[in-house]
């Protein structure tokens, strides 16, 4: 339950965690903001799941402090700690074999980056962070084979789409395009593996 003042709250990870998201599920919800924190953040930088917009500041978000091995700090925001409302926070740190939330940097060639994971994805999710872009997931539920070009945005309603190629391979993704997710700026992903190793 938020307060709107300095807290902490615990993940219960066996580390800090790599990813996680806050949102109200009262008073501002569903209009309420989905804010985002990823390891390559520095303290008082989130980004919105559900918006498009580029990488934000904010002192008042997680109290201007990182995460630690055992709490998420949160400050006076009510996007992360709305006074009386519950709130839901999802956490993750890196498993090995099974998780990966990274950044790559696009060269906007058709030769695009190789990212490494360390096991074949099942699901990715991608977002540019110095731009204004959509949130756009990749799976291999719909799409087994490579190249992957149907994609959802996780911050719309749109239904999907196709543009693209991007290929799943057995130890990370390879961008083969210049369309979404390989402009020549830096991106922040989050994948899943089909078979986990550990």
């Amino acid at each position: 339950t938020g307060t709107e003042a300095a807290a902490t709250i615990g993940h219960s990870l066996s580390q800090t965690p790599d990813w996680f998201m806050i949102k109200s599920l009262e008073t501002h919800s569903p209009n309420g903001y989905w804010i985002i924190w990823h390891k390559s953040f520095a303290a008082n930088q989130l980004i919105y799941w559900n918006l498009d917009i580029a990488i934000d500041s904010s002192t008042t978000m997680f109290n201007n402090t990182l995460p630690t091995s055992s709490v998420i700090n949160l400050g006076s925001n009510f996007n992360t700690n709305m006074s009386g409302d519950k709130m839901i926070c999802y956490a993750w740190h890196e498993v090995d074999g099974y998780s990966k939330f990274g950044t790559y940097t696009g060269n906007n060639s058709t030769d695009g980056p190789f990212i490494y994971t360390g096991f074949l994805p099942a699901y990715v999710l991608i977002k540019r962070v110095n731009g204004a872009d959509d949130w756009y997931i990749l799976d291999n539920a719909r799409e087994p084979n490579n190249p992957k070009s149907l994609y959802l945005e996780a911050n719309t309603t749109n239904p999907e789409a196709t543009a693209g190629a991007k290929d799943f391979l057995s130890n990370g993704f390879k961008i083969r395009d210049t369309n979404f997710g390989n402009l020549a700026e830096s991106y922040i992903y989050m994948a899943f593996a089909e078979h986990p190793f550990v």
